[in-house]
């Protein structure tokens, strides 16, 4: 097994990014000596408030503060901002009331967006408590409202960063299944109380994140071909723990960029498929929409506006019903039991892969004829591909 197998530990990507971020904490409450005014508090916000810091991370700060008078807030900042810029870090803040703040994040959803992660430092817990509570209570009662500007918000993106989950040089940043969209799943799932899984897949961004800004030596998110070696590298002595360890060369590092590629493809793609879902189940609940008529193909059904199995036939047993399922999901976004009935028991007491019946290869070239990129997409993310195929198992994505 290479070192960036399916088993490989990329926790360390995690536990950089957190032990970055305990850090800038220390430095910020060190740096400020000073009795914190009363009404005022510093939280941090955004990465920094989720503690997801990497090397040249910008460090997002909020003076909050309850103060009357333009005097009072010109001494608090320059209290507890002007000492951070000794610290030579990229510190970015903004000053505001807690009425400030939500007004700006009814206007503004990336405002929005930052104060949903918020963190105090230092100051005033009972005003750091009621913007939390307030924006909590905003949110839920404007959930459908705030997720329809971050499903608007994704095309535009997705235009200028691309497709992290098949480009040769990714924005882990801003490109669809990067850690922006990983954000806006967990933001999106927790308007609904949804619970959803994406640790592996951050622990595997903020590792590459991480090692890009120590290779790059500067707050870059685009892993160029340049960086690729170096990239590597430091991944593979965090991997194996051997640090420093001999650089990688020859075929040994094409092998090594490759697997540590197809790890990322995979989380990113894992990403996006889930955000796309949600994008696509709001689509179908929207007002006027009646997907519950969708009449799906034999062995499937329409139900709260996702695609289910509704016979309990094994994969194995009726092996075209993957292309059907892929074709389906051009419609409506797969349920959690369907992607889990793509998927070979654990104890892979069948065959992994599926058998080319007449029925199969049918199915296949209506995939060819019919589907859209919604219907690869399954075929990609589920596994599926490679249990039809099981040839492409080691390939490059």
């Amino acid at each position: 097994m290479g070192i960036f197998d399916s088993e490989a530990d990329f926790s360390w990507g995690l536990k950089q990014a957190q032990t970055l971020t305990d850090q800038i904490d220390v430095r910020i409450t060190d740096e400020i000596d000073t009795d914190v005014p009363e009404k005022v508090a510093l939280l941090a916000i955004g990465s920094f408030g989720r503690r997801e810091l990497v090397p040249h991370s910008d460090v997002d700060i909020l003076l909050l503060h309850d103060l009357r008078t333009e005097t009072e807030v010109a001494e608090a900042t320059r209290k507890l901002i002007y000492p951070l810029w000794d610290l030579g870090l990229d510190i970015s803040y903004a000053v505001r009331t807690v009425k400030d703040c939500l007004g700006r994040a009814k206007d503004d959803i990336v405002i929005a967006t930052s104060l949903f992660d918020t963190r105090l430092l230092l100051g005033d817990v009972k005003l750091a408590t009621a913007l939390e509570s307030q924006l909590a209570r905003w949110r839920d009662r404007n959930a459908d409202k705030i997720a329809r500007k971050l499903f608007a918000s994704l095309a535009p993106r997705y235009q200028k960063y691309g497709y992290a989950g098949v480009d040769l040089e990714p924005h882990f940043k801003e490109a669809r299944g990067g850690l922006r969209d990983l954000h806006f799943l967990r933001w999106l799932t927790a308007l609904d109380s949804r619970p959803v899984d994406v640790e592996l897949e951050l622990a595997i961004l903020l590792g590459l994140r991480c090692a890009l800004h120590s290779v790059a030596g500067k707050k870059t998110d685009r892993l160029l071909r340049q960086y690729w070696d170096g990239v590597t590298t430091y991944c593979r002595d965090q991997v194996t723990g051997d640090s420093p360890a001999p650089g990688l060369s020859g075929e040994e590092a094409t092998a090594a960029v490759d697997a540590l590629f197809r790890q990322l493809y995979v989380a990113c793609r894992k990403v996006g498929e889930q955000l796309d879902s949600l994008a696509r189940t709001q689509v179908a609940n929207s007002p006027g929409r009646k997907t519950d008529r969708y009449s799906a193909p034999r062995g499937f059904a329409a139900q709260n506006g996702h695609l289910a199995r509704a016979q309990s036939v094994p994969l194995s047993a009726e092996p075209e019903a993957g292309f059907l399922a892929a074709l389906a999901t051009c419609h409506l976004p797969a349920s959690e039991d369907l992607i889990a009935w793509t998927r070979p028991p654990a104890d892979h007491g069948e065959a992994t892969a599926l058998a080319w019946t007449a029925a199969t290869r049918q199915a296949f070239v209506k995939v060819l004829g019919e589907a859209d990129t919604r219907g690869w997409r399954f075929l990609d993310t589920t596994g599926l591909w490679q249990r039809y195929l099981p040839e492409l198992a080691g390939a490059h994505a």
